[in-house]
This record gives C-alpha cells, sequence and structure tokens, in this order.
C-alpha cells in the first residue's frame, strides 16, 4: 500500500474519514483537558522511649518495626490493599488520582521480605495541593492514634512508650502530570492512523464484494444465455 493508495481511500471512504477525525479530535481535546495530580509523601519514623539508653545488647529495632509492622496491618485492613513492587513507586504510578497508601519499605523488592527500618511511609494524591497534604496528614494522624491506643491497652507508662516523628519535618506537594500537548500530538496522529487503516479496509472490502458481484453475474448470464431447444 502506498501513500497515494491511503489518500484516494480517504477520499473515496469520506464519510469513515469524517467519523475518524471527529472521535480523533474529542479524543485530542480530552488529553489536553487532562489535569495533573498532586502527590507528598513522608516517613513516620518510630522512636524509643525518651531517655532509652541504647547498648550491644539492649537494641529496641526489632520491637519498633514489629510495632511499625502491627499498625501497617491495622490500617489497610478495609478495602484493597494495594502492593507496590518498590516502597518507592509513586502512587499517582499505581494509577491513583484520589487516596492515600501506607506502607512499612521492605528491602528486598517483591519477591521477599526484610524490614529493618521502622518507619511507615505515607504516600497520598489529591486533585488539589490542599487535598494531597489534608490525606496525608489525616494518616500521619491515624498512625498516631493507634499507636497511643496500642500502648495505653497494653499498659505501657508514658514514660516508656515508643514516640514518632516525621521526615521531613514539612513534607513538600509537588504537581505531577505528563506533557500534555506531547500526549495530544501522540493521539492525533495515532488517531489518524486508524482512521486511515479503516478506510483501506473498508475500501478493499467493498472492492472485492463489488467485483466478486459482478463475476457472479457475468457467470450467470453465460450460463442462461444458451441456444433454445424445441422438443
Amino acid at each position: 500500500m502506498t501513500t497515494g493508495d491511503l489518500l484516494r481511500a480517504m477520499v473515496v471512504r469520506w464519510y469513515i474519514t469524517l467519523v475518524g477525525v471527529l472521535l480523533t479530535t474529542m479524543a485530542v481535546l480530552t488529553v489536553r483537558g487532562t489535569d495533573g495530580v498532586y502527590e507528598t509523601q513522608v516517613d513516620v519514623q518510630f522512636l524509643p522511649p525518651v531517655g532509652f539508653v541504647r547498648t550491644a545488647s539492649n537494641n529496641p529495632d526489632n520491637d519498633l518495626v514489629a510495632m511499625a509492622g502491627l499498625i501497617e496491618r491495622e490500617m489497610n485492613l478495609e478495602g484493597e490493599r494495594l502492593e507496590p513492587a518498590s516502597p518507592d513507586v509513586p502512587l499517582s504510578g499505581m494509577g491513583v488520582r484520589t487516596g492515600t497508601m501506607v506502607v512499612l519499605p521492605n528491602e528486598d523488592g517483591q519477591f521477599d521480605f526484610t524490614f529493618r527500618e521502622p518507619v511507615l511511609r505515607v504516600k497520598a494524591v489529591g486533585a488539589s495541593a490542599e487535598q494531597a497534604e489534608e490525606l496525608r496528614d489525616g494518616r500521619v494522624r491515624e498512625i498516631n492514634e493507634i499507636l497511643a491506643r496500642l500502648q495505653a491497652s497494653d499498659g505501657v507508662p508514658p514514660r516508656e512508650r515508643m514516640d514518632t516523628r516525621q521526615v521531613p519535618a514539612i513534607p513538600p506537594v509537588k504537581l505531577v502530570g505528563g506533557s500534555t500537548d506531547r500526549a495530544a500530538a501522540v493521539t492525533g496522529l495515532l488517531g489518524l492512523l486508524l482512521t486511515g487503516m479503516a478506510c483501506v479496509l473498508v475500501d478493499r472490502l467493498l472492492v472485492s464484494h463489488r467485483w466478486g458481484s459482478r463475476l457472479r453475474w457475468r457467470r450467470n448470464g453465460r450460463e442462461g444465455s444458451g441456444p433454445a431447444t424445441t422438443s
């Protein structure tokens, strides 16, 4: 198929070209009108009790990691739990446009589990910076509330309780979104390509059908034009 064949098919099958151009235009406008999302994340680091003296035989890291894991499981009991291949995968990259995720970072990736850092990574994404911040801060408050409740229910004295801190203290919020101009251009080219292919396909099918009809008509005409006989 040459460029001339493509252009001829698009002109001859103008009605298909018209529908394809209209659909492509709608798709391009939709892509151009797609807004980005705002994303933010913060690490909630679990800390030993104030005044705790760390020694070679008295290391609280395992207890802190266990507590972080317990809280992570409790926070993800409801709804479908997202399982990123890496704790560094952005929430927006998983197709989420509004929501949160709380994950205990796994150092061994997707197929094994090793948790060494007493940290819960809180990720939030929203349609505005304010919404993303509100969702993030709400999950951080929930972590602290669960931590306080669990220790209080175990009868841990206030001076011996674990604490948390945010890292960084003031988490940034960034706008996430690809190049809408580039996406619109690719969408337009793809739409025109599909339109041209549809025109060529329909044109070939109709031409093949027309020639087949002519051949059958000629064959029937020859079969019915034999000499007449009388008995």
